[in-house]
């Protein structure tokens, strides 16, 4: 039996989780994640989830809500139940060692490798960039670098996709791909990176 912890803050939507894995789901989000984005993800059994919207915004808010939950349900949870905290932070690393250690089978689920291993597309001189070179380079960038509001996640598409004329029609339908492909998330004027 199985049982998945989503810090749906970090992976921004259910999509990769095979919610057919498990018996039960907690899902703890940030403060503006007003809606569970299921995506595509399916199942045809009854799985119950459970859905915390943490109610302040503060660092690292979430994860702390995920490690409190993690050890009341380590208490509560039968001994065969196996923990997976799906998140992409390795944050997580000794928190699950520790619960490890204490006798429950836990792991982190991710899949943050799986974008950064994506090769760079391939464009023939003179061709447009598309969106999957945007991802590359924002992906490849240092975090330290990346635009942290929208405005400059705007500037920087303009520049990088070479956009002209009505760049704002252009540049929101960059930032439409950007979330539909899990790539960020928007939070008022904020952007995350879910990488």
């Amino acid at each position: 039996m199985k049982w998945a912890f989503v810090d749906y803050e970090n992976v921004g939507n259910l999509d990769r989780v095979n919610l057919a894995a498990y018996e039960k789901v907690i899902v703890l989000a940030g403060a503006h994640q007003s809606q569970l984005n299921f995506g595509t993800s399916t199942t045809n059994k009854l799985v119950d989830i459970s859905y915390l919207r943490v109610e302040r915004v503060s660092k690292n808010n979430v994860d702390l809500h995920l490690a409190y939950y993690l050890g009341v349900y380590q208490q509560e949870a039968p001994e065969n139940v196996c923990f997976d905290v799906v998140s992409n932070d390795k944050g997580y690393k000794a928190l699950i060692e520790h619960i490890n250690k204490a006798g429950r089978s836990c792991k982190r689920v991710g899949w943050c490798h799986e974008v950064k291993n994506i090769p760079r597309p391939s464009r023939v001189k003179g061709e447009k960039k598309t969106t999957a070179h945007l991802i590359h380079n924002i992906i490849n960038s240092s975090s330290q670098y990346r635009p942290k509001t929208l405005e400059s996640l705007g500037s920087y598409i303009g520049s990088f996709m070479k956009v002209k004329g009505n760049t704002s029609i252009d540049v929101d339908m960059y930032i439409k791909e950007l979330v539909k492909e899990g790539v960020i998330q928007i939070a008022g004027e904020s952007v995350k990176y879910t990488l």
